[in-house]
Parts: structure tokens; C-alpha cells; sequence
């Protein structure tokens, strides 16, 4: 069985039973802006890398508190440093730290990028627990939800409902801060391409909806994307036209939604062979994701600034993949 496909960029294409996470984005955002000033030269004929350097991708706007970033000399010292800083800011331990090379002097002829988001999602009330049918493998797989208009179906708002194949909600958290979308579709698009295709169609028309009842498969996955499609291309420093070659790109994503709410938790480190140091409600609906879907995980404090984007993204196909 073939594995879910983490993608680098937002605007990457991709297949059935794929996902993203902000979290790479990050790391290259320190490389192109911090280390690179913005201004430097690569192949522009990879088109992973052009995905990524693309101007829009500079902000995202995140919880401060859900996210950290640093990069230096990749010697044991920075590993020991952010070793530390995730074990006090998330009391979290790394998965990724150890797939790097790490100089054991001051000095180091890498450079190395890190970046980790950790998110925790708590739903107003657990869900009931179901078995049901997904897809049209008709696999048996646990389910979440409520039904016969439940009381805690007021955390789940209806975007949009065309058709028993077209529809998506955006459920809310218990403290407001975050949401989860489902959008249930058959097409497919990179993820930045089907999440405005999502939030276009409610625009359209999202009025006289009302929630009858929402199902949504438990997910959890625990995945390793080692970017060879980035390895060895270089970049150029215009500055002082210092060349550095990516060595290594990685990324994590931990991902578990069930009843009670979610679990995120995706770190990304990149090393670099550098040459120096440096409503109104009247229509029922039955939201049932029973079949290929998106996922988008989005930090609401992006509406605050007028960047409506997802921090992390998943497309499901095939169910089994995402619940291991």
C-alpha cells in the first residue's frame, strides 16, 4: 500500500491522499528572508522550489504560541538549543533532530532550519463514536458525530451544501481560536487551489442552512516526507554570492482527530552546505464524509489580518492510510 505524500508548498500538485502542513513553509521563509535577504538565484526550472518562493507564501499568520523557528550553524549547540526551547515552550521532544548531521564544534560548515507548529484542538462536548461505511471501497472504519439536530452540532457551521457529493462545515473549537473544514469532493486540486474553491462556493451560497447531522472519519497519522525533489539544488546569495546547496529537507506531520478534538504536531528542519558561517437556518442537511474529502486546519487569527489560509491541509481517499 502505497504511503500519503507530504507535499512542501501549499501550491504543490498533488494525488489522492496527500497533505501539508505550514511547518516547511516556515523553515524556508528563515532561508529566503533572513539568511538569503530575498534576493538570491536558484533553478527555476524545479518547480517545488519556485512553489515555495512565491511572495505570497511570506505571511502566515499563527498563534505565536503555536509555533518556533531557528536556524544557525548546524553544530551540536543549536541542536542542544532547540532541543530546549520545544522541551519548555511545548514540552514536546523532537522526531526530526536526529535525521540531521550535527558538527560537534563551534563551527560548521552547514547551516541548518528548523521549524515545528504544534496545535491542540478541543471540540465543545465529545462526539459519538460510530462505525460506518467510507468510500466506495465500502471500508468499515470509526467515525465521529451527531445526529437528529444534537445540541453539539452548534459548534459545526454549514459553508455551503449543492449536492450529496458537494459540501463542506467548519467546525469550531471550544475556545473559538481554531477551526477544522471539510470540504467533501471528488475533485482534485493542489491544496491551495481547492481550499479558495471551498470558501468561493460558500460565498455563493451558504444561507438557510441547518445541520441535521455530521460524521467524520477518525484520522491518525504519523508521517516522514524526506523532500528528494529539493536535495542538492542550490542557491545563490546575491549579496555576497555565496553559494549554499540544500543537503537534506525533511518534514513530520502527527495528525489525530477523533470525538474530543485534535492533535497536531509537524516539524520540518532543512541543512544546507554553506562556504561560511552566517445563518439563518431553514434547510436541513446531512454532512456525512463518507467518501474523498479535504481537511484544512486553520488558526482563526488569520482573519484578523485578512489572510484566510489553512496552516495545514490533508486530501482523504483512501480511508485505511489515515488511521493506522
Amino acid at each position: 500500500m502505497s504511503k500519503i505524500k507530504i507535499v512542501s508548498s501549499i501550491k504543490d500538485d498533488i494525488a489522492d491522499d496527500s497533505g501539508w502542513c505550514v511547518s516547511f513553509q516556515l523553515a524556508w521563509n528563515e532561508l529566503q528572508y533572513n539568511i538569503l535577504g530575498n534576493n538570491f538565484e536558484f533553478n527555476k526550472k524545479n518547480q517545488y522550489l519556485s512553489n515555495l518562493t512565491v511572495e505570497d507564501n511570506r505571511e502566515y499568520y499563527l498563534n505565536k504560541n503555536d509555533y518556533y523557528v531557528k536556524s544557525g550553524g548546524a553544530t551540536l549547540n543549536l541542536k542542544n538549543q532547540i532541543q530546549n526551547d520545544i522541551l519548555d515552550k511545548f514540552n514536546e521532544r523532537s522526531d526530526i533532530l536526529d535525521k540531521f548531521q550535527f558538527d560537534n564544534a563551534d563551527f560548521s560548515s552547514r547551516l541548518f532550519i528548523y521549524a515545528i507548529l504544534v496545535k491542540h484542538f478541543k471540540f465543545n462536548g465529545d462526539f459519538d463514536e460510530s462505525t460506518r461505511l467510507f468510500g466506495k471501497k465500502k471500508q468499515q472504519v470509526k467515525f465521529f458525530g451527531a445526529d437528529n439536530f444534537d445540541k453539539r452540532l452548534k459548534q459545526v457551521n454549514p459553508m455551503f451544501y449543492n449536492n450529496q457529493n458537494d459540501f463542506a462545515v467548519r467546525v469550531l473549537d471550544a475556545d473559538e481560536k481554531n477551526s477544522l473544514i471539510f470540504y467533501r469532493t471528488d475533485g482534485t486540486k493542489n491544496f491551495e487551489d481547492a481550499y479558495k474553491e471551498c470558501l468561493q462556493k460558500s460565498y455563493v451560497s451558504h444561507n438557510g442552512l441547518k445541520v441535521r447531522s455530521f460524521f467524520a472519519p477518525n484520522i491518525n497519522i504519523n508521517l516522514l516526507q524526506d523532500f528528494e525533489c529539493l536535495k542538492n539544488e542550490t542557491v545563490v546569495r546575491k549579496s555576497d554570492n555565496m553559494p549554499m546547496q540544500i543537503a537534506e529537507a525533511m518534514q513530520t506531520i502527527k495528525f489525530k482527530l477523533d470525538k474530543s478534538g485534535a492533535e497536531l504536531k509537524s516539524e520540518a528542519g532543512i541543512s544546507m552546505r554553506v562556504t561560511a558561517i552566517f445563518h439563518e437556518e431553514t434547510t436541513a442537511c446531512d454532512f456525512d464524509f463518507n467518501d474523498s474529502f479535504y481537511l484544512f486546519y486553520v488558526d482563526n487569527i488569520c482573519y484578523e489580518h485578512g489572510n484566510d489560509r489553512p496552516c495545514m491541509a490533508l486530501r482523504v481517499n483512501d480511508i485505511d492510510k489515515f488511521i493506522s
